[in-house]
């Protein structure tokens, strides 16, 4: 079984259940919250073993609140689809590119990604300029890790880092922001609106059960290529 620094099984209300996986009794974490307060974690890593699990939740009484919800793995991990499934492996870095098709598939976080950039003693003006292919709910800038401004599709893809950026080399990055979509889903209807969610969403679900992971609806969250550095030189 590979050896994750951290994996956490994250249930509604888990104060009403107890908990088994493979069998094995597991222990809700004390204060564990995510993503909020009516969510439990427990940390199922010793537990785990190669090859399919199984998770029972069992409540001792029936209750209103006891509605079916999914429950979530948080942690150290990546998702791969593979045969219809999906597949729980060890993280790697992320790259240039889509998160989905980098074992970040339903990831609702950020990114950031860095860069050294030289600035010439004669440069009038320096400008970020994103990649024509990027897709985010937010770009946040950094100059020498500091917090500098934003970037995104209604200041056309640039930001001018001049006032930032003085002759020498600088360590720059942008810090790319994911959305809850790909967490939340819906997952299975691709051709209802894919940036607006609402209870009635989830109403339809598929004829034949759950799809094949390779059908899920996700956005491409990432940076198609990679960000780049114009800079207009004094004459």
């Amino acid at each position: 079984m590979p050896n994750f620094a951290e994996l956490y099984l994250v249930a509604e209300r888990a104060e009403f259940y107890s908990l088994r996986v493979n069998g094995q009794p597991a222990d809700w974490i004390p204060g564990q919250s995510w993503p909020d307060h009516h969510n439990g974690a427990a940390d199922i890593r010793p537990f785990l073993r190669p090859g399919g699990n199984t998770v029972t939740l069992t409540a001792d009484r029936f209750d209103v609140l006891l509605e079916v919800e999914p429950v979530y793995l948080r942690g150290s991990f990546s998702v791969r689809a593979s045969g219809g499934t999906w597949l729980v492996e060890p993280p790697f870095p992320i790259v240039v590119g889509s998160w989905t098709g980098q074992g970040y598939p339903f990831y609702p976080g950020a990114f950031r990604y860095s860069y050294s950039v030289a600035v010439p003693e004669q440069a009038a003006s320096v400008h970020a300029v994103l990649p024509t292919a990027f897709e985010a709910t937010g770009c946040a800038i950094y100059v020498d890790g500091r917090r500098v401004g934003l970037i995104g599709v209604d200041d056309g893809g640039r930001a001018d880092l001049s006032p930032y950026l003085k002759a020498g080399t600088h360590d720059v990055a942008i810090r790319v922001c994911g959305g809850l979509k790909n967490l939340l889903g819906p997952h299975h209807d691709p051709d209802r609106s894919r940036r607006t969610a609402w209870p009635n969403m989830w109403r339809k679900a598929p004829k034949f059960g759950r799809p094949a992971a390779e059908s899920y609806d996700l956005i491409a969250y990432g940076l198609g290529d990679h960000v780049r550095f114009e800079a207009v030189l004094n004459s």
